[in-house]
């Protein structure tokens, strides 16, 4: 008799560490005055703010969304501060996003949940703007209901130091706040419940990753946030206690989408030196929460010894023909195939492949196709250039589950 383990597994959805780059590729930034960011010491991502009313925003462009199978669990592992006295400034890490920042019109309201350090004194809260961002709810260290550490002890140069902020949530409404210090587990700080589990704290479960750092007051002295890690993955109860919301991750229900169009038009003539677009997707603009996570491009060639590279661009500019967007019924995805030609000066290329076998290759490539911080959708242009004299005939087919 064979025994199946149905014991829960956690599933990653979002992982970074800040030790080499801005992760420029998911996440927006806005720098507001004299607010900066850096990668410092291949270590960690520094968001400083010297003067009054400095600011530095950060959010991932992906809004993740919530199951009620299931807990989303979120790390930010970072200092919020690194003075000893953070008397005006403001620090927040969460998963949380701002009704101010979305300038796109795409969407409307400020939701979510975070850690503050608000002129030293710790906070969580939360916000459930419809409209704008509401007005926030706030929870000061000492009124926390779930201490085990007693944090009217630490000062603002406790909060001076790394620590692991994590918020455990699910779109039922409950939440869990609780911080890694010098112990080696998670201590829970604070929980909110729900009276009336009809009625939610927050309107909206897709949520990004966000830290932001402000200077409130004129003090001569310079605030620096400074992020670690981040990441974000799905388990089946809270950390605290043994309720299971499901013995498995409920897989949902997947429709499958690819665009005829472009293997209806048979062979692609790729006949340049300069990468010639495709095809372009990007989300509708009445979707910009959602988060399609995985595209799959079959590409074949017609003749050995007749090569090209195909590549994922983020954003190109366009060139001659503008994009004439089509929507793919049933999905949050539309698609150009009109374009014709993109400046070549500054392409972001999420993957480039070298194509040479005439029976082709899959790109699997996981990445994410989601909106900027302002609500804009953004384009991924798959295209394609030869590397040789001869003319490539290539066939391309891109599929999608949502």
């Amino acid at each position: 008799m064979s025994i199946i383990n149905t014991s829960p597994k956690k599933e990653l959805v979002f992982y970074y560490e800040y030790n080499k780059n801005k992760n420029i590729l998911y996440e927006d930034e806005i720098l507001i005055n004299g607010g900066s960011s850096s990668i410092e010491n291949e270590l960690y991502l520094e968001m400083k703010v010297p003067s009054q009313n400095d600011k530095v925003i950060r959010q991932t462009q992906s809004y993740f969304p919530s199951d009620n199978n299931c807990i989303n669990h979120c790390i930010i592992q970072c200092i919020l501060n690194t003075l000893d006295d953070s008397t005006g400034y403001i620090s927040c890490v969460g998963i949380y996003d701002d009704h101010t920042d979305k300038t796109a019109g795409n969407d409307v309201g400020g939701s979510g949940y975070y850690f503050a350090l608000i002129d030293g004194i710790m906070v969580v809260g939360y916000r459930n703007g419809i409209t704008d961002n509401g007005t926030d709810v706030m929870i000061s260290q000492e009124n926390f209901n779930h201490m085990s550490l007693n944090l009217n002890h630490y000062d603002s140069y406790y909060w001076a130091q790394l620590h692991n902020y994590k918020i455990e949530y699910s779109n039922t409404g409950e939440v869990h706040f609780l911080i890694k210090m010098e112990e080696e587990k998670f201590e829970l700080l604070h929980v909110i419940h729900l009276d009336d589990s009809r009625v939610h704290n927050i309107a909206r479960y897709n949520l990004p990753i966000r830290y932001e750092i402000i200077k409130t007051g004129t003090e001569n002295n310079i605030g620096c946030m400074r992020i670690f890690s981040s990441y974000l993955y799905l388990y089946h109860k809270f950390s605290n206690h043994d309720t299971l919301y499901g013995h498995i991750l409920r897989v949902p229900k997947l429709y499958l989408y690819d665009i005829p169009e472009i293997i209806n038009n048979g062979y692609i003539a790729v006949n340049s030196d300069n990468y010639k677009p495709i095809i372009s997707l990007r989300l509708k603009s009445n979707q910009n929460r959602r988060l399609i996570h995985e595209i799959n491009a079959y590409l074949f060639i017609k003749t050995n010894g007749y090569p090209c590279i195909f590549g994922i661009i983020k954003n190109p500019t366009f060139t001659a023909t503008q994009p004439s967007w089509t929507g793919t019924d049933g999905s949050s995805i539309e698609y150009d195939t009109n374009a014709n030609t993109i400046d070549q000066s500054n392409l972001l290329f999420l993957t480039q492949e070298n194509l040479n076998i005439i029976n082709g290759i899959n790109i699997n490539n996981k990445i994410d196709i989601c909106s900027d911080i302002t609500g804009k959708p953004n384009v991924y242009t798959f295209c394609a250039r030869k590397v040789s004299s001869n003319t490539a005939n290539l066939i391309v087919g891109i599929k999608w589950y949502e």
